[in-house]
């Protein structure tokens, strides 16, 4: 390949052009954006209906987050061919990112309809029948990708996890189990299958946990809170208030579990450092843009815990205790983190029944009784507990009760 090429005096024959081509898609492959613009620029400025040099634009404008771009570059390649299917294709996927859902289903449908034999165009547009709650859809296109590609893995997966939602449980378990025998010891197959059939382990895995939070990143505060009346980083923050005063100040304080800040919004008043932890970059990396946190950490919150040389006068939890079911591990790191007589703050999914249990969404729930037995086992007194509505699940009167628990370090663990 020749990267001294200057389109702008060579280009003047198709050899010329194909390889100018060549270059720009490798510039791409390697990053060099601006390279592959200029190259595709010098082909257009020769051959100004080029599809394969306008697509590629659209597809560096998407590369460096410039969606309006890519969709007006990926339309122009249609307007020169509407029967090419990766275009549509690529149009669709630019229209997500801008919102306008129904017009990529439009796109992908139109790809489908041009070449209805590549699984992923069946795969995305399922994806976002999921995402709009149109779960019928979403099995429907899952199925069909599964159909042209037999062990398509994450086909599979998120075919399960939309008959969950859709409370199909029988076929979802049948569609992990036949997942499980194409790919054995898939962590989160393995996880939401244990949750469907009552199999309660001691923590979702971390890789599920991490995939969960940073595909559903961007969307996360608008459902959560303005759909779904998310309340417990609010409850949290009323428990500490009551308790240690409308006056008190933490000097350092750790947010596990951060998230996207919600938490952190709420305490950053209270707090003269504040420290946030997650599993999901995506999720950290929307937290960081809040500018209430000191230092953001994207790591497993007990190993994090176990590395940071800082004592705490205040740690929260906010719904991070639904993705694990023992909590001895996490309480004993708390005391070891936390300076005498300060507090530890969080929450959990209620139940009535054993010590804690999965439910079929994925996530766990504890009991009163052993959320006191943990909490003395590890050097904790329980100062207050309420059961409470935490956020709405699925249905406008369908509440998830959780309770909210604050607890004082009454002892040093060794």
């Amino acid at each position: 390949m020749n990267r001294d090429l200057e389109p702008d005096s060579q280009l003047n024959s198709e050899k010329s052009i194909n390889a100018a081509y060549s270059l720009a898609t490798e510039h791409l492959i390697e990053q060099r954006y601006g390279e592959a613009y200029q190259l595709c620029s010098s082909i257009l400025q020769v051959v100004p209906n080029h599809i394969e040099a306008i697509n590629l634009l659209g597809v560096i404008a998407q590369k460096i987050g410039r969606h309006d771009l890519a969709a007006e570059q990926f339309q122009q390649a249609i307007n020169v061919n509407n029967s090419i299917a990766k275009l549509h294709f690529n149009l669709g996927t630019s229209l997500l990112p801008l919102g306008r859902k129904e017009e990529a289903i439009a796109c992908y449908k139109k790809a489908i309809s041009l070449d209805p034999n590549l699984p992923e165009f069946h795969y995305n547009l399922a994806n976002i029948f999921k995402e709009i709650k149109r779960f019928n859809d979403a099995a429907a296109y899952y199925k069909q990708a599964i159909s042209i590609q037999p062990n398509y893995i994450d086909a599979y997966f998120h075919l399960g996890s939309t008959l969950t939602e859709n409370e199909q449980f029988d076929e979802a378990i049948n569609c992990f189990q036949k997942l499980l025998t194409i790919k054995p010891g898939f962590p989160a197959a393995q996880h939401l299958l244990n949750a469907l059939t009552g199999n309660t382990s001691d923590s979702a895995p971390r890789e599920y946990v991490k995939g969960v939070f940073n595909s559903y990143a961007d969307n996360f505060e608008n459902h959560l809170v303005k759909t779904l009346e998310y309340k417990t980083p609010s409850l949290i923050n009323e428990a500490i208030l009551n308790f240690a005063g409308l006056e008190k100040r933490f000097k350092n304080v750790l947010d596990v579990g951060c998230g996207t800040g919600l938490m952190g919004v709420e305490v950053r008043d209270i707090s003269e450092k504040l420290i946030g932890i997650d599993l999901s970059e995506n999720m950290v990396g929307l937290a960081e843009k809040k500018g209430v946190y000191d230092e953001l950490h994207v790591d497993d919150i007990i190993d994090r815990m176990q590395s940071l040389d800082v004592s705490f006068d205040l740690i929260i939890a906010s719904d991070v205790f639904v993705y694990i079911g023992d909590l001895s591990q996490v309480f004993y790191c708390a005391n070891k983190c936390l300076t005498n007589s300060s507090l530890f703050v969080f929450s959990t999914e209620h139940t009535e029944n054993q010590e804690f249990i999965i439910q079929n969404t994925g996530r766990y729930a504890h009991s009163k009784n052993y959320i006191f037995s943990v909490a003395e086992k590890s050097g904790f007194h329980v100062e207050y507990f309420t059961n409470t509505k935490l956020r709405k699940h699925k249905t406008e009167n369908n509440w998830i009760i959780g309770g909210i628990y604050l607890l004082t370090k009454q002892q040093q663990l060794i």
